[in-house]
């Protein structure tokens, strides 16, 4: 944005919840934050997104890798299913099993955000 200073207060004005997870109420880690917005904020981002991600897809920018990232892709989901999944099979064969987990802290970092 090239004039934030212009954006009207309303859009950007939210109120912060804490919700209680469980365990003693007296203890901060113990509850979770939720913030609400205005629905015009969410309608605004909703379009910016999808312009971002049709760019990303028309240029051919995203790695499949990047399920998260692919438009109407449940890929948290998807990406916790397959260690489950595994896992039952695992059972089923009864076989010897071994998982190592990968973690990419750069993976976002092959992506171009030149527009």
């Amino acid at each position: 944005m090239e004039e934030p200073e212009k954006v009207p207060d309303w859009l950007t004005t939210e109120i912060t919840y804490s919700l209680p997870k469980s365990g003693e109420s007296k203890e901060v880690r113990n509850y979770r934050p939720i913030t609400c917005l205005t629905t015009m904020y969410k309608a605004l981002t909703g379009i910016i997104a999808r312009r971002i991600s049709t760019h990303l897809e028309g240029q051919n920018l995203l790695p499949a890798e990047l399920k998260t990232c692919q438009p109407r892709s449940k890929g948290c989901k998807d990406q916790l299913m397959i260690p489950n999944a595994i896992y039952e099979d695992w059972k089923r064969r009864n076989e010897s099993l071994g998982i190592a987990w990968i973690v990419d802290q750069k993976a976002l970092d092959i992506v171009s955000l030149a527009m």
